[in-house]
């Protein structure tokens, strides 16, 4: 199964929701797909979905889930390395209204580049890590006070 989070922010992502409905069309993504849409207004058509979700629900799907398509939130990145899941990040980027700034770029950046995860900035490029995603090495991610966690709580406190 393949869980798609948008996460909590009160800002659209309907980018992310359509590139998966059309992976799906074009039978790239086979496998079951669950998604948090959030505020989007994109209302997903080949997939099962719900706005919200309840935190124990959430965490039973990131758990049951083979692979996390995700945004940049800290939050949901985290939940779902965690449960040493395969996650692919489309970061927000605020020049297509979908925040206020790019931090989810920045975040994405520097877990991608611990090898945590992997970055996708568009339907092609989601496209290529869905194909190749039994192909793909994820660096297993331990939970401790790191310089790189440390490093990301103190850019979120300067965001306020």
């Amino acid at each position: 199964m393949i869980l798609i989070t948008v996460g909590t922010q009160r800002f659209q992502f309907n980018r992310l929701l359509r590139s998966v409905d059309q992976l799906v069309e074009e039978g790239v993504l086979t496998d079951s797909v669950i998604a948090q849409i959030g505020y989007s207004d994109y209302k997903p058509r080949q997939y099962t979905y719900a706005d919200f979700y309840k935190l124990e629900e959430m965490d039973q799907l990131t758990r049951a889930c083979d692979v996390c398509i995700t945004h940049g939130g800290i939050g949901s990145i985290l939940n779902a390395l965690k449960y040493n899941k395969k996650v692919i990040v489309m970061p927000r980027r605020r020049s297509l209204g979908e925040h206020v700034d790019d931090h989810q770029a920045e975040i994405s950046t520097a877990f991608g580049e611990k090898g945590y995860i992997q970055v996708a900035e568009d339907v092609d490029q989601l496209r290529l890590l869905l194909t190749e995603i039994d192909h793909l090495h994820f660096n297993a991610y331990i939970q401790e006070e790191s310089n790189l966690l440390h490093a990301i709580k103190a850019y979120l406190q300067t965001l306020g």
